[in-house]
């Protein structure tokens, strides 16, 4: 991160043209393994080039072609052909060389950094009508494989249940029809949906004599107000110098 620090302020000292007025500073941000990079093109080149150089005596052989990918738009199209032509090929030269390709590493529609979506629309729909058919191939095999009702009720609960945003309602549906069938319910197949009765009972928390399973469109409301909550929170305050301290701490 010092050479790339450097090369920002170089860049800002200098008046580049390209500049955001801050030297168009990288951020990088790992966990354990995973590394992501918000990146200015100019400087796209220099970083695989010198993050390959620097891995090769701590074990990194080779960075995976199908690791790798660049997100450089959310609209669905890529940018490729508008870019000044030194930006141009610095990313084109970063894709075939680190990337697999174009078609391979480019990324045009969204990606998930640490399970947080930035993506349009088109990627939010595809994601979640995978995590629901996914989610549904897990409970069929719960229904054939586990005999015990108590097991699969705890499996379900704490391993499989989500909390989405329109497709809460789809979970939910998903929900009273696998409490249904767990209690032998007469009507699961011909009206797969739970009475509002059982569904309260089967919400409310155990210590009160319910099941405990959990209401994700009630939960996902409060999830979403406590997160913008506290997005406000960050930009009409700022960050706590706690958190600067450690987004210094882990930038260095």
């Amino acid at each position: 991160m010092t050479e790339q620090h450097e090369r920002a302020t170089a860049r800002k000292t200098s008046n580049y043209i390209f500049d955001d007025g801050l030297g168009t500073r990288a951020v990088v941000m790992s966990y354990i393994d995973d590394t992501t990079v918000s990146i200015g093109y100019q400087d796209l080149k220099f970083f695989f080039n010198r993050f390959n150089e620097l891995g090769l005596p701590l074990g990194c052989v080779v960075l995976k072609p199908q690791k790798c990918k660049i997100m450089t738009s959310t609209a669905g199209t890529s940018p490729i052909n508008t870019l000044y032509d030194q930006h141009q090929q610095d990313l084109r030269y970063s894709l075939e060389k680190y990337c697999g390709g174009q078609s391979e590493g480019e990324i045009t529609t969204g990606t998930r950094i640490l399970g947080t979506q930035i993506c349009n629309t088109r990627f939010v729909d595809h994601f979640q009508n995978k995590k629901i058919q996914k989610l549904r191939t897990v409970i069929e095999s719960i229904h054939q494989f586990v005999e015990d009702p108590h097991t699969a009720i705890t499996l379900f609960k704490f391993s499989l249940q989500h909390y989405a945003t329109e497709f809460t309602k789809t979970i939910n549906n998903i929900t009273k029809h696998f409490i249904q069938i767990i209690t032998n319910d007469k009507n699961s197949q011909s009206h797969p949906t739970l009475q509002d009765h059982a569904w309260y009972i089967a919400t409310t928390p155990s210590g009160l004599g319910g099941l405990r399973f959990h209401d994700i469109e009630v939960k996902a409301i409060r999830t979403y107000t406590t997160t913008l909550e506290q997005s406000i929170r960050t930009m009409k305050f700022g960050l706590k110098p706690q958190s600067i301290a450690i987004y210094s701490v882990c930038s260095s």
